[in-house]
């Protein structure tokens, strides 16, 4: 009796270890073996290709003995370079204890205010174009000190277009700049008021 060009039930049972059709469906996807649905949903594994899968797992067998081998040489060398690498660290940490018995020089950091001026001063460089005629921008700034010293209130130079504004960004030049009362330029912050 000639075999069936497909593999039969029963020997698909005896492959994926399932009687139930989607369990072998999904077993035979996890083996990679090739297959098809047939119209009551059952996997249909033509015999050839489960022939050359047995010689492949046969092949596969015979090296195995020759990987295993070759697999404990890797393991034996990864660990001893692991062994290695943990006594450098031991060695380098107990230098740096050794360091750090010695007192070091910490620079005081900004505080935030200072820090917060340095970024205004940074903002106003990147906005004041190369044409801003810097006479014009200094005397606001020293009408803005006359009217302080006139008034006795003081007075703060404000960008009509705030340089940082959320919605619009003007630049530093001087027909963006004008002279308010500190607390109208406070409450004004950085916002642009289309009506003023």
């Amino acid at each position: 009796m000639t075999e069936s060009m497909f593999l039969s039930p029963a020997e698909l049972v005896e492959l994926t270890g399932y009687r139930q059709a989607a369990k072998q469906v999904a077993q035979l996807r996890a083996q990679r073996i090739p297959f098809h649905l047939n119209k009551a949903g059952h996997p249909v594994v033509v015999r050839v290709v489960w022939q050359g899968m047995k010689d492949v797992v046969q092949y596969r067998a015979a090296s195995d003995a020759r990987f295993a081998a070759l697999l404990l040489a890797q393991k034996s060398e990864a660990r001893a370079a692991r062994a290695a690498k943990r006594e450098a660290k031991g060695q380098k940490e107990k230098a740096a204890r050794a360091v750090a018995l010695v007192p070091v020089f910490r620079p005081p950091r900004r505080s935030p205010k200072s820090q917060s001026s340095a970024i205004r001063r940074a903002r106003l460089r990147q906005c004041t174009p190369s044409w801003a005629d810097r006479t014009e921008i200094r005397a606001v700034y020293a009408e803005a000190r006359r009217l302080t010293e006139a008034t006795g209130v003081v007075h703060h130079v404000d960008h009509h277009y705030p340089i940082a504004g959320r919605h619009v960004s003007g630049l530093h030049v001087h027909n963006n700049l004008q002279c308010l009362p500190a607390v109208d330029n406070k409450r004004k912050h950085n916002h642009f008021e289309a009506g003023a």
